[in-house]
C-alpha cells in the first residue's frame, strides 16, 4: 500500500472459518490500527476504497494523467446490495464507475470479438462457435457456455463458492502438525505465504520443498508432491468437476459441440484443474487465443474504451467518410455485432478499438441475401458517426430504419475497420 494511506491492516486468524466466509464479500467489521496506534473498526467498503486509492495513484504515476473513471468485473453471483457497496467504495476513492461487468460476460465478450475477426475480418458475421469458459480465482469459481453466432453471443453462467483461497487453507491445515493450533497472527502469516508459494510452484513442477520457520519454536520442513497436493484438495477438484457437468446440463449442450475451452483466472493454471476441464469437454488443449491471466482485464479495457473513448492523434485531412457492405453467413440471421477499429495493422491486436454495437432486426433470409450497409462519417470536430442498416438487394431500399451511432470522440483517424 501507499505510505500515505493512514491504516495498517491487522489480519485475524487466517485459519478461522469466519475469515473464510468474509473473503467472499459478506459484510463484517475489520480491525485496523491507525498511525496514532489507536485501534478502530472499519467496513470492507472502506478497506476496498483504500485499496482503490492506491491503485489509482499507481495508474496516475504510470499514465502521467488523472484517472477518475473505472470499469470493474464482479462475480456473477453478486447481489444488487453488494454491487451498490462496490460503487460506494469507488466513490469514496474518487472514482466514477462506468460499468460493472460479470466476469463470465467479460470473457465471453472478448472471445466473441476474437471469433468475429477470424472470418476474413468481416465484422457482423461468422459461423457458430460454442465455448466453455472456466474461471477459477481466489474466492469464486464459475463456468459458462457461450454460443457466438453472427457476432451475437449468448451465455449461461453457473457458479460455486470455491477458489484458490480454499486450496491455500487446505495446504495450511495439511502442513500443521496434527492437533496443533496456532493463533499467532505472525506465524499464520508466514505459513500462509509458504502455502501460497507451494500452490504456485506445484503448478509447474512435480515436487516442492517447503521450509518455513514459524518463529514460535515450530519449524515445518516438508516435501510436497503433486499427487499429495491433489489428494489434499480432492474435494475442491470434485466441486470443479461437478460445476462443469452442471453447466453443460443446464445449457443442454453436447460436449462434442464445444469448439473451444477457455481457461480464466490464476487457479486455472493448476494442472489438475486444467486436465479435468479439458477431459470433461473432450479437448486436448485449451484455447490459446487469450491469456488466462489477462482475458478479463483485456475485456474490461475494451469496455472502458467503448464507454469513455480511445484516441490516437494523427495528422490527416478531415472530414472523411467511408462505406462498406456486408452480408450474412447464416440462414435467417437477424443480428450482428459491429466492431470499429482504427489503425493500419494487418492483425486485430495491432489496431485500436473505438467501439462496438449490436444491430438487430435484419430480415430473415437465406445466408448471403441481406445486404448490410455501414457508413462512417468523421466530421471536422473529430466526431465519428456510424450509420448502419439493412438494404433490399432487389430495390436497394432500406428494409429497416438506419441506425445512427455516435462513437467516442477521437483526436484523429488512421484506417477504419
Amino acid at each position: 500500500m501507499s505510505p500515505d494511506v493512514p491504516f495498517k491492516f491487522q489480519p485475524r486468524n487466517l485459519l478461522s472459518p469466519e475469515l473464510h466466509s468474509d473473503s467472499r464479500g459478506k459484510s463484517s467489521l475489520t480491525v485496523v490500527k491507525g498511525v496514532t496506534n489507536v485501534w478502530k473498526s472499519t467496513t470492507p467498503k472502506e478497506v476496498l476504497s483504500i485499496f482503490l486509492v492506491d491503485l489509482r495513484v499507481m495508474d496516475e504515476l504510470q499514465l502521467k494523467r488523472v484517472v477518475r473513471n473505472i470499469v470493474l468485473t464482479v462475480p456473477v453471483s453478486f447481489s444488487q446490495f453488494q454491487l451498490t457497496r462496490i460503487e460506494r467504495a469507488c466513490a469514496m476513492a474518487g472514482l466514477f464507475v462506468l460499468r460493472l461487468m460479470p466476469e463470465p460476460t467479460a470473457a465471453a465478450l472478448l472471445y466473441g470479438q476474437h471469433q468475429q475477426q477470424t472470418v476474413h475480418d468481416n465484422m457482423g458475421s461468422g459461423s457458430e462457435n460454442i465455448a466453455m469458459i472456466f474461471n477459477m480465482g481466489a474466492g469464486y469459481c464459475d463456468a459458462c457456455v457461450t454460443a457466438t453466432t453472427g457476432g451475437v453471443h449468448r451465455s449461461k453462467p453457473c457458479l460455486v463458492v470455491i477458489g484458490g483461497e480454499d486450496i491455500v487453507q487446505n495446504i495450511m491445515h495439511h502442513l500443521l502438525p496434527q492437533g496443533h493450533i496456532n493463533n499467532e497472527m505472525k506465524a499464520m502469516g508466514l505459513l500462509r505465504v509458504a502455502a501460497q508459494d507451494a500452490v504456485i510452484k506445484i503448478s509447474s513442477q512435480d515436487i516442492f520443498m517447503i521450509d518455513v520457520d514459524l518463529e514460535n519454536g515450530l519449524r515445518i520442513c516438508k516435501v510436497l508432491g503433486r499427487p499429495e497436493f491433489e489428494e489434499v484438495n480432492r474435494k475442491v477438484f470434485e466441486k470443479c468437476e461437478n460445476l462443469v457437468e452442471q453447466c453443460v446440463f443446464v445449457v443442454r449442450v453436447d460436449v462434442d459441440d464445444i469448439s473451444d475451452v477457455i481457461l480464466v483466472g490464476g487457479c486455472s493454471n493448476i494442472p489438475k484443474v486444467k486436465s479435468l476441464v479439458l477431459e470433461l469437454c473432450k479437448k486436448d488443449e485449451a484455447y490459446m487465443g487469450m491469456d488466462p491471466l489477462e482475458v478479463v482485464v483485456c475485456s474490461v479495457a475494451l469496455e472502458g474504451a467503448v464507454a469513455f473513448g480511445v484516441s490516437d492523434p494523427l495528422n490527416m485531412t478531415m472530414p472523411t467518410m467511408k462505406e462498406k457492405w456486408f452480408t450474412t453467413t447464416r440462414d435467417n440471421q437477424t443480428g450482428a455485432l459491429i466492431v470499429v477499429y482504427e489503425g493500419e495493422g494487418k492483425k486485430v491486436d495491432e489496431n485500436r478499438i473505438l467501439g462496438y454495437f449490436k444491430i438487430m432486426g435484419i430480415p430473415s433470409a437465406p445466408k448471403g441475401i441481406p445486404e448490410i450497409s455501414i457508413y462512417m462519417d468523421l466530421d471536422a470536430s473529430n466526431v465519428l458517426r456510424v450509420f448502419i442498416g439493412a438494404v433490399s438487394p432487389q430495390t436497394h431500399q432500406p428494409v429497416m430504419p438506419f441506425l445512427e451511432v455516435r462513437m467516442p470522440t477521437v483526436d484523429g483517424v488512421q484506417k477504419l475497420w
